[in-house]
């Protein structure tokens, strides 16, 4: 299920993006916070890239294989690790509003969905499964945003 954010991390951006051009001005700021929340949700799916390589690397020590000379360019781990990485710069409050980074990480995405073939089969449960999956984290994180706001708010009074 994890694996899925990124998918709709891929269909989701480029959507909101052309929705807030469309949208009048009254409806923005809701486009933008569920723009952050999607964005937010590139940290769990950052969490889920370490623990897989994590598994790896055991899996690899388990059945003692010897090390080997990767090349670091061509394998995609330099594209993994910025996938990795850059999601953790949306913490900060300039950043999260913005929308550059988010075009960077989903160039990255994109190309990371395309070297894979988009092999994306499975069966109807699991799709429904990882939707559900997909909004209910985006939903529970556009909601810690908007308490974490209003603490905000009320702190300032």
């Amino acid at each position: 299920m994890y694996a899925f954010i990124s998918s709709a991390y891929v269909f989701c951006f480029p959507l909101l993006m052309l929705l807030l051009l469309f949208i009048p001005l009254k409806s923005r700021a809701f486009l933008i916070r569920l723009r952050s929340s999607i964005q937010l949700s590139l940290i769990v799916y950052s969490l889920y890239l370490v623990r897989q390589l994590i598994g790896l690397y055991q899996i690899r020590k388990m059945f003692k294989m010897p090390n080997s000379n990767i090349d670091f360019w061509g394998s995609g781990l330099v594209e993994m690790g910025l996938i990795i990485i850059l999601p953790f710069l949306f913490l900060q409050q300039r950043i999260l509003h913005s929308w550059k980074l988010g075009l960077v990480i989903w160039l990255l995405l994109l190309h990371a969905l395309q070297r894979q073939e988009f092999i994306f089969i499975i069966n109807g449960w699991s799709i429904v499964n990882a939707l559900l999956f997909y909004i209910s984290l985006v939903s529970a994180i556009y909601a810690l945003l908007w308490l974490l706001k209003n603490q905000n708010r009320s702190s300032a009074l």
